[in-house]
């Protein structure tokens, strides 16, 4: 499980995507803080994507061992 946090306001949507681009996991909430659980994906490196509600978008890679 990891914890995401983020000083942007508003509706943002978070997606955790495989490197082959396959989309792990979606949520769009309005939180600053929020926990995803990734224990039942395999080990490897994925990407987190924010995108808030003015479309401006964040990336951040992410090792789940």
């Amino acid at each position: 499980m990891f914890t995401f946090k983020t000083n942007a306001a508003g509706l943002k949507t978070i997606s955790v995507v495989s490197l082959l681009g396959e989309t792990v996991t979606e949520i769009k909430t309005a939180e600053q803080t929020l926990s995803i659980d990734l224990g039942d994906k395999a080990r490897g490196v994925y990407f987190v994507n924010m995108t808030n509600e003015k479309g401006q978008r964040t990336t951040a890679k992410l090792i789940v061992r």
